[in-house]
This record gives structure tokens, sequence and C-alpha cells, in this order.
């Protein structure tokens, strides 16, 4: 049956709506009978308690059904209904209105409860984000109630969102390859989301696996192709995401085995190029060098053992050396703008029959020569340069000295420099000779006495590059001045005449 007044559906026993109060057509209405007044001293008959009684269930039947519409129409009433509905304007309409304390924290609860089930319905993918999103704002600025358990709801939703956001990104990566990029994104799906977090767990422990074998197979290709450097950077990135894999740390010590094998074999055939060449020291430098990164390699310990003696050592080799400034060291201030050079050829034979001899080289004598002219012409212009600052010119200076030595100022220096030197020494400096045996191991020269004994502690260190012999002392020794301003190295060159 409807309601004639509010249109409104009715119980069609229901002589009152239930909603407006209004009464139903058709069903008698029971107007308040008039009561005549009683007559003094007179008792009420069984008629008159009967009328009392009809005129109270009228008046009690109105009014209940006008309370009855009253509760219906309560603001905390509407906004129950308001929710089953899902009208959320009505409820923030509806909300200010509401008039006691009680009734406010009734509507909290329930608003609270309506938000944690479409919480639970985005996380149950009952329900999109933005929409479940928007509802929720909705509530939670109309309810005055000021615990914040609404706005952690919806911090909890865009946490969520965040996370299925990267559950999503994380699938895109893996397919894709980026395995690294894919477990980060996996990392970023949290417990809360229930619906994917297991998930995410075990697409990681997955996608690492997936990781191990691709770096493993691409740093296999890389050692294939001779590139250990490229090989070992790509385990060793991997190790940094998946910390103590067994598998890569085992091919990384494969990888690293492989490069010095293949460093160790490389420089041993280098090695053997420059021994096919002659350059034995060459060779023996390329192998210690490579045995100072693997000391321990037995082939290249033993590839140095089987190097041949130098035989490029053999030959005549010279060497200059230059006494000039030790001469004209202490002669004073005059001779500072005196470089001509004095040199003394040091000559080094070294024979096929393990013999070498040392001997000063011809050319001396005319070394000396040539350095005693310009020694005179310099003495000579310098002491003219004297007598002119005291006011005699170059002939008064001659006639002085030619009138008091009988000669030339020039002929006066040069008798007394070639007095001054001692014409014995230079002669025997010119005849000095050293010989004895001498033994090449390696870029080791040891030299021994005219018996053909040596010390085994004492020895250079010698290489030969072309036509240049360079002498060392080994790493740690302590140099010594061979001759005044002669220190090691110092370097010879091949002679191809004998002298």
């Amino acid at each position: 049956m409807i309601c004639a007044n509010c249109g409104k559906e009715i119980n069609e026993n229901s002589r009152f709506c239930g909603v407006c109060g209004a009464p139903v057509a058709g069903q008698p209405v029971y107007a308040q009978p008039a009561v005549p007044p009683a007559k003094a001293g007179k008792k009420k008959g069984r008629a008159g308690v009967i009328v009392l009684i009809v005129a109270l269930v009228v008046l009690l039947a109105g009014g209940a059904a006008t309370g009855a519409f009253l509760f219906w129409n309560r603001p905390v009433n509407r906004i129950h209904r308001a929710l089953e509905k899902n009208d959320l304007a009505a409820v923030a309409e509806l909300y200010p209105q509401l008039s006691s304390d009680k009734d406010r924290e009734e509507i909290s609860a329930r608003l609270l409860e309506y938000a944690e089930v479409r919480r639970d319905a985005y996380l149950g993918e009952e329900a999109d984000y933005e929409t479940v999103y928007d509802e929720l704002l909705e509530i939670a600025s109309a309810d005055s109630k000021e615990d914040g358990q609404i706005e952690e709801i919806l911090e909890l939703l865009t946490e969520i969102k965040a996370s299925r956001d990267s559950y999503a990104a994380a699938e895109q990566y893996r397919a894709d390859g980026s395995y690294e990029m894919a477990l980060a994104a996996y990392a970023g799906v949290i417990p809360e989301d229930t619906a994917y977090y297991d998930m995410a767990q075990e697409a990681m422990e997955a996608t690492r696996d997936e990781l191990v074998q691709a770096s493993l197979s691409s740093a296999y290709s890389c050692r294939d192709s001779g590139d250990y450097a490229q090989a070992q950077q790509i385990l060793e990135d991997a190790l940094l995401v998946v910390p103590g894999s067994s598998e890569l740390t085992e091919a990384v010590n494969d990888i690293q085995a492989a490069q010095q094998d293949s460093r160790i074999s490389a420089a041993i055939e280098e090695a053997n190029a420059a021994v096919a060449e002659g350059r034995i020291s060459d060779a023996r430098s390329i192998l210690e060098d490579i045995l100072e990164e693997y000391p321990d390699s037995t082939q290249l310990q033993d590839a140095i053992a089987g190097l041949p003696a130098d035989g490029t050592l053999t030959g005549l080799w010279k060497m200059e050396y230059d006494v000039s400034q030790e001469i004209v060291a202490d002669m004073g201030d005059e001779f500072d703008d005196f470089h001509t050079p004095l040199v003394i050829p040091l000559m080094f034979a070294f024979n096929e029959d393990g013999t070498f001899r040392m001997y000063v080289g011809e050319e001396f004598k005319e070394n000396l020569d040539t350095w005693m002219d310009e020694f005179i012409r310099y003495s000579t212009d310098m002491l003219y340069d004297m007598l002119s600052d005291m006011g005699l010119s170059k002939k008064q200076a001659d006639a002085m000295i030619e009138e008091q030595f009988g000669v030339s100022l020039e002929d006066y220096i040069r008798q007394e420099a070639e007095a001054a030197m001692d014409t014995g020494d230079i002669e025997e400096l010119i005849a000095t000779e050293e010989s004895g045996y001498y033994e090449a191991r390696g870029d080791r020269l040891y030299i021994s006495d005219e018996y053909g004994e040596w010390d085994e502690d004492s020895y250079e260190i010698f290489q030969v590059e072309g036509d240049t012999l360079t002498f060392m002392l080994p790493e740690g020794m302590e140099s010594e001045e061979i001759l005044p301003g002669l220190n090691y190295p110092f370097t010879l060159t091949r002679e191809t005449e004998t002298n």
C-alpha cells in the first residue's frame, strides 16, 4: 500500500504511515470524544471507563506515528541511510546537523567502519584507488573527530598505491631484462599490501636467479672474447646486488685464473720473440714485470731461469767522461764561463770468450790538445782584460811580458800551463787498462779479477737497447760515485771499430 501523503510504501494493516505519520486512507480515524463533565458526587460507570480507554488508545496511536516520523528523520538516522547508499555528499551535508556528542560519536564510529570497509575493498582489488581515496577524503572532511584514524587510512591507501605501482614497474623491468631495476622496484612493495607482498618476495627470489644467470652468461662471453676486465666488472656488479652468491664468486675466481693464464702466456710469447731478436735483457724485463703480479707462478719462474745469456753485450762500447768541470772547479770565479769539455773516452771491450778489457781511447790526446788551446786562449783574454783595467793595452802587455820572460803573453801562459800539468800522469792515464773476465746472467753483469773469480753479491744490472748499453745498480743498493761527477746509471754507445 502507498501512503497518499508522502508516497512511501506502508503495511496494508497500518492505520498511520510509518514515514510521515499521516492516517492511511480507508481506515477509520477516531477523533477524541468530548467527555461531559461529571456530576458532582456521581461515580463513573463502566461505559465511562471504556470511553477513556478508547480515547487514550487514539492519542497513543497518533503520538506513536508522530514519534516514528521524527525518529526516521533524525540527522543521525539519515546519515546511516546515506552511508548504506554510498551517498557521501548527503553525509557531508547532514553531519553538521548532529546535535549531540553521542550522535557525533556514533556517526564517527560508523564513518571509520565505512572507511575500513572501503579500504579492504581496495586491498582486495574490488575497488579502484581513485574512487576509494576520493570517498575517504570526503568522509574525512565531514568527520569532526580529531583522532586522525581516517587520515591514517588515507595515508595507508597512498602507500599501498605506491606499493602496487612499484610491483607493476618491477614486472615490466623484469620482462625487459633489467633485473637490478626490477629488484629495486619489488623492494618497494610493503608488507601492508597483502595482495602483492608475498608475490613480490617470490618474484625477487626468482629475479635474483635470473640476474645471476644473465651476469654469468655475459661475463663468460666477455671472457671468451678476451675482455677479462669487463667480465670481472660484470660479476662484481652482480655481487653487489646478490652478495654471497656462490655461482658468482666461483665465476670471478675462474675468470681471474683465466686472465692470469692468458697474461702469462702472452708475456712468455713476447719474451720468446725478444730472445729470437737477441734482446735478452728485454725478454727478462718482460717476464720479471709480470712475475711481480703473479709471484707464485712457477711457469714464469721456469721461463726466467731458461733465458740464455745476453750475447748482445759482446763488442766494443765507449763512454765519454767529461772532466773539464772537475779541473776548473778550483781555479776561481774567473773561470766560471769556461765550459770547453775535456772528454776522456773510456772503452769497454766484451769478448765472446768471456774476457773483457777497459782502456782510454787514443782520441783523448787530441781532445786534451783542443782543450788546452781553448784554455790558453780563454786565460790570455782574461789576463788582457785584467791588464787593460790597469791601463795597459795588449801591445804594452806583450812588451812587458816579453821584456821580462822573453815570450808573448800567450806563450808565457802556455809554458806555465804545460809545466803545471803532469805529463807523466796523462801518459799513465792513456796507458791505463783493466782486464779480466765477465759473465752475463740475464740482465746481471758479473766482473771478475784476472783469475776468473767474482763475488756473487756484486753485480750491475745492464740493459741493451739498440746501440746503447746502460749500467744500473740493483734495486735497494745505494749508489756510489764511480768517478768525480760520474754516478749510476751511466750509458755507453756501441763502437764499430776496435781502438
